[in-house]
């Protein structure tokens, strides 16, 4: 562990700790500089290192200062992490675990009063001492919209509220989408007989302006924007520099563009959950073992190793699977099949799943969880010689082969 008197020597240490999320000793160290009174040293130092070596990196470094603060489910308090540590560490004679959640959720309901209620998931916070915000909650976000929705209205103007927004980043939108934002709108009974507007349809991503957010999640919430956007070399652009922030907030929106129909969109987007390496990821992380290309399903194992033991029961139960692909899927796979090496269509597809089941199998050696051992062993008995030789070598290592 890093020892407090040296951390203005040590910032490239702090830097490695948070890179590598060790929470664990970034929490000790905290803790440490508040009974040793060392908390403006600590405070100072994660400034600095929020404003260089993590600057454009702010979502690793946001994430981790909120598992310190054991405040993880509060992703969506859009405020300033290091601020944060700086206040709660200011309030005496409470650890850290009691002392940081009720002050978040007085934070939180100065963020709901104004208006900014995006990533502030509801079914969360109704298992929280967050459950008091939800009516205020929900109550804001009908406001926010209803006091917009009068006469000329800007779609633009409208994606910046949480209802325009979660319309607009619902699915890849096409060249006509916003027709449907006003009959969204509807189905929510924002408008109605009583409220009515007239729609210019003028949207673009750089118009939009989240004013009552934080320079960072309006950053996010932009790039998310784009993201779902109808131009495919931009959702890719906009999936590396998500992967590049790693904000947990994005993670939900790049699962939804893993599935892309593009390769290079699909592949940005694995890449970006990997940096993320959140468990909710860990479905799409194994439907990208299959994928017809090459390179996500290389990026898909890489993201399960980084999930590490959540992934672990996931990709067990596919070594046990048999092929189950409906019809469309297996012409899409014979369709890359060499025809030269494979018989037919059934060798096709068999040869399909067998790649999903080597990668699960190579997946499992690199996370090294001894539940994994039976199912290897199974495995390295099997038929299929390839199957037999990479479910050895991750047998190998746990010196079990």
């Amino acid at each position: 562990m890093i020892h407090p008197l040296s951390m203005n020597q040590s910032l490239s240490d702090i830097t490695e700790v948070l890179v590598t999320r060790r929470t664990g000793e970034l929490r000790e160290l905290f803790q440490h500089s508040l009974d040793t009174g060392l908390l403006p040293e600590f405070v100072n130092s994660l400034s600095i290192i929020s404003q260089g070596p993590m600057r454009q990196r702010w979502g690793i470094l946001r994430s981790i200062l909120f598992e310190v603060l054991c405040i993880a489910d509060l992703q969506g308090l859009d405020r300033d992490p290091v601020d944060i540590i700086n206040r709660v560490g200011k309030l005496e004679g409470r650890p850290i675990s009691s002392s940081a959640r009720p002050f978040a959720i007085e934070l939180l309901r100065e963020q709901v009063a104004r208006y900014n209620t995006f990533f502030l998931d509801i079914d969360a916070l109704q298992k929280s001492l967050g459950a008091v915000l939800v009516p205020q909650i929900i109550e804001a976000r009908l406001a926010e919209v209803k006091h917009m929705c009068r006469g000329r209205v800007s779609s633009s103007a409208l994606i910046s509220t949480y209802y325009g927004f979660t319309f607009a980043t619902s699915a890849v939108r096409q060249e006509e989408w916003s027709a449907g934002l006003h009959s969204f709108l509807g189905e929510l009974g924002i408008l109605g007989d009583d409220i009515s507007c007239t729609m210019e349809y003028d949207f673009d991503p750089e118009l939009v302006s989240f004013s009552n957010a934080s320079d960072q999640t309006a950053e996010l919430l932009k790039t998310i924007l784009v993201l779902t956007g109808p131009n495919s070399g931009k959702r890719a652009e906009a999936a590396e520099r998500l992967g590049c922030i790693a904000d947990p907030r994005s993670e939900y929106y790049l699962r939804k563009v893993a599935g892309d129909q593009y390769p290079w969109v699909r592949l940005s987007a694995i890449r970006a959950l990997t940096e993320i390496a959140l468990p909710p990821s860990v479905l799409t992380f194994i439907h990208a073992l299959g994928d017809l290309d090459s390179s996500v399903r290389s990026e898909a194992v890489k993201g399960l190793v980084a999930v590490g033991p959540p992934a672990v029961a996931p990709l067990i139960s596919i070594l046990s699977k048999e092929p189950n692909i409906d019809y469309a899927d297996t012409l899409r796979a014979a369709e890359v099949a060499h025809p030269r090496s494979l018989d037919n269509l059934a060798a096709a597809l068999t040869q399909r799943f067998n790649i999903t089941k080597a990668l699960a199998a190579e997946a499992l050696g690199k996370i090294g969880d001894d539940r994994a051992v039976p199912s290897l062993l199974q495995l390295g008995r099997g038929q299929d010689e390839q199957l037999r030789s990479i479910a050895l070598n991750a047998l190998n290592t746990f010196g079990k082969s």
